[in-house]
């Protein structure tokens, strides 16, 4: 099976972080990188694109059997495609995987996480996304438990 780690960036340098801060995505699948990063078109706005992943993964979980991811004000696209073997992911005709659905929610749990660890990528209580985004972050929690 195949190895996942999951990573974000925030471009923004301001201390605080806004719902429509920029900033892109990377999977790494066993030493194999997928990113928007280093491509400044392919920036998207990363709070509404996170809550759209996580939205989307946990739709697999329901029993959904493809999702695609688009950032948010982005080109920046991947394929999820659920099968008996696990989750392929297809970014620009390349295949990666299959992993576990359940490795890939952990990954994206774990990426969250490693994001959030810095106070400055926190979003505060009144920024217009805060709401959607820890709404999603916690049914992802709830659904790993």
């Amino acid at each position: 099976m195949t190895m996942l780690t999951f990573k974000i960036y925030r471009n923004d340098n301001e201390e605080s972080a806004t719902g429509f801060d920029l900033g892109d995505v990377e999977f790494s699948f066993d030493g194999k990188i997928v990113s928007s990063r280093g491509h400044p078109q392919l920036s998207h706005m990363i709070y509404v694109s996170l809550v759209d992943l996580i939205d989307g993964l946990l739709q697999l979980k329901g029993g959904k059997k493809r999702y695609e991811y688009v950032g948010a004000d982005s080109s920046f696209n991947l394929h999820f495609n659920k099968n008996k073997s696990g989750v392929d992911i297809l970014h620009e005709k390349r295949k990666y995987g299959p992993i576990s659905l359940e490795k890939l929610l952990e990954a994206v749990d774990s990426g969250i996480d490693s994001f959030l660890a810095d106070p400055r990528n926190e979003l505060s209580t009144d920024s217009s996304i805060y709401d959607d985004f820890n709404s999603s972050r916690k049914a992802l929690k709830n659904s790993l438990s």
